[in-house]
């Protein structure tokens, strides 16, 4: 359902390798990786889709002041994920999620202007 006059916030379901967006227009941009047991599947997911999803949400966020909040299992292989042009004021909490420790990552986008050939696919 749409977001009526009295309802400011809007949560929408997409793939996050395309959003149906244009560049810098988002405020916020949230996104939940997959923890506990689908943990051990997490390599491949990073080495492939991961850096995918991020790379879209630094086009999509406005530049100097758009954020975004992550939440995974490894911090890690999130911190390498989140490109320093694209990305400022990296901060990280841990959280436990169902009894697994997990971190809430927020991140501040870069002035920097985003690019085509930033996301790996030209």
């Amino acid at each position: 359902p749409s977001a009526g006059p009295s309802d400011p916030l809007q949560a929408l379901h997409w793939s996050a390798h395309r959003l149906p967006l244009r560049e810098g227009c988002a405020d916020i941009a949230v996104l939940d990786l997959p923890f506990g047991p689908t943990v051990k599947k997490i390599p491949p997911l990073f080495r492939s889709r991961v850096p995918t999803f991020i790379a879209e949400l630094a086009r999509v966020l406005r530049p100097s002041t758009g954020r975004c909040v992550l939440l995974s299992q490894t911090l890690q292989r999130l911190q390498v994920c989140l490109d320093s042009r694209f990305f400022a004021h990296f901060r990280s909490r841990e959280v436990n999620v169902g009894g697994y420790l997990c971190y809430l990552v927020t991140a501040t986008r870069s002035e920097a202007v985003w690019t085509s050939d930033a996301d790996g696919d030209e």
